[in-house]
């Protein structure tokens, strides 16, 4: 059996599901399996999923890394931070090569990155937003994103598998929330 993301009751679509046994071709038992719904998917949600694979649009890399690291984020959180600090780090090089700043080389290091999409950008992420919310929040979200590459090393280079109860899902959705932020309509290089 493989590890508790990929049991189908732990699947965040699968709503109710069964086990069923046979034994030389004879019915045993059933045995029903629940799942618990980490996302809702509404109904206008699912109709702009349908017309873009009707369309054929295709997912960038950036947010199809960050939805693997949601779907993650519960049921196995170490394989999330990594999703989700390679979804930033596809975002940040994406956007430095489309923006086209001077003297910015999108083939930086990662933690140059950072800066760079500073520069670009005009400011340190989030800063357009304040005083139109919650600062702590943007503070937050900023030091989620800020702390996620120490995060994965420590994870990757180190073997920490202890990571705080919610850090997992709290960074992904600053990641989420900063590459929209990034790639906002102001932002749009």
């Amino acid at each position: 059996m493989g590890p508790p993301a990929e049991k189908i009751q732990n699947n965040a679509l699968v709503r109710t599901c069964e086990l069923e046994s046979s034994y030389d071709g004879t019915f045993i038992r059933s045995i029903p399996l629940s799942s618990h719904p980490a996302i809702q998917i509404t109904e206008s949600a699912w109709n702009e999923a349908a017309r873009k694979l009707s369309a054929h649009e295709e997912i960038s890399p950036h947010v199809s890394f960050a939805l693997d690291a949601v779907y993650f984020a519960e049921s196995d959180p170490i394989r999330a931070i990594i999703m989700a600090h390679a979804a930033w780090e596809i975002a940040l090089r994406h956007y430095l090569a489309n923006a086209k700043p001077a003297g910015v080389k999108c083939h930086a290091r990662f933690p140059e990155l950072y800066q760079l999409m500073e520069q670009a950008r005009g400011g340190d992420l989030f800063y357009e937003y304040y005083g139109t919310g919650s600062d702590a929040r943007w503070d937050r979200e900023r030091e989620c994103v800020r702390q996620l590459p120490a995060l994965r090393n420590e994870l990757l280079h180190t073997g920490k598998t202890a990571i705080p109860q919610g850090a997992a899902i709290d960074t992904v959705l600053a990641v989420f929330d900063a590459i929209e932020w990034l790639f906002g309509s102001a932002a749009t290089p």
